[in-house]
């Protein structure tokens, strides 16, 4: 219900606001829900001096107040003398609004918040004009510029400061990429290259073992057939052959042409 009542006030829907905030403040009042029941009775306030019914909005920060200093709330008791001072600041009741601004300066400067500290001077800077001392008015409201420059700057300098570390970042990471990649594709040509050698040295295994194989072959060939040119043949007298030596010397020839198989010669000697 308050989240609801805070939507509505978002967009200028008071009475809803104020509808949805005061359900919510039924519920944490029924169950004692403390912090809830001081948080909604804060924010009903900022409603009521929205719809510029400050003496309502005066009394449910007062609820409000009494019990955050009751439970040691420091920024919920900064804010509601803040609130407190910023309303009487509204009404020109000058005199009661000095004594909250300052309250809220004192808790401002405790908590070490920048930002509410810069709200707290410009909130001097309107007591200061209401009551007609131009020059307070003009030295709190530099003050309330110079911080909210400082505080500006700061966080563009925190900004810039994030995106050039995510910048580089992101470019390191870029590089880190390009170098896992290099060394990948240096890893896959290696295995590549290992591969290839591997595969000649295979290659050129089997064709020395084939060579040596056949070689062998081939001698063993070459001496049986030496062998069998050694023994006699014998002829009967019927069929007995007029050799002559250029008969002879064919014969040769055909075992040479014989023994001659992809460039390598076996000589009968």
């Amino acid at each position: 219900y308050s989240n609801v009542g805070v939507g509505y006030r978002n967009v200028d829907s008071f009475d809803l606001a104020l509808y949805y905030y005061q359900k919510g403040l039924d519920i944490a009042e029924k169950n004692l829900v403390t912090n809830s029941i001081l948080r909604i009775n804060l924010n009903m306030g900022n409603v009521y001096g929205d719809l510029g019914n400050f003496q309502e909005a005066l009394k449910k920060y007062y609820v409000s107040l009494q019990g955050c200093k009751k439970s040691t709330n420091d920024f919920g008791t900064f804010l509601n003398y803040k609130n407190i001072g910023f309303t009487y600041n509204t009404i020109k009741e000058y005199a009661k609004a000095k004594i909250f601004i300052d309250s809220a300066n004192l808790y401002a400067q405790k908590l070490q918040l920048p930002g509410e500290i810069a709200g707290v001077y410009l909130e001097y800077s309107k007591y200061f004009k209401g009551i007609e001392n131009y020059k307070e008015a003009l030295d709190y409201f530099q003050k309330f510029y110079d911080l909210k420059e400082s505080i500006i700057n700061e966080s563009s300098k925190k900004q810039v400061n994030e995106l050039q570390v995510k910048y580089e970042t992101a470019i390191k990471d870029k590089e880190i990429l390009k170098i896992n990649d290099a060394l990948k594709q240096k890893k896959a040509n290696t295995r590549l290259l290992i591969l290839i050698i591997a595969v000649l040295i295979l290659t050129a295994s089997f064709l020395i073992i084939f060579l040596l194989y056949r070689n062998r072959l081939l001698n063993q060939l070459y001496l049986r057939n030496v062998e069998l040119m050694k023994q006699p043949v014998i002829y009967s007298n019927d069929c007995l052959p007029n050799i002559e030596s250029e008969e002879v010397s064919k014969e040769e020839q055909l075992l040479k042409k014989i023994y001659k198989i992809q460039g390598f010669i076996v000589l009968i000697t």
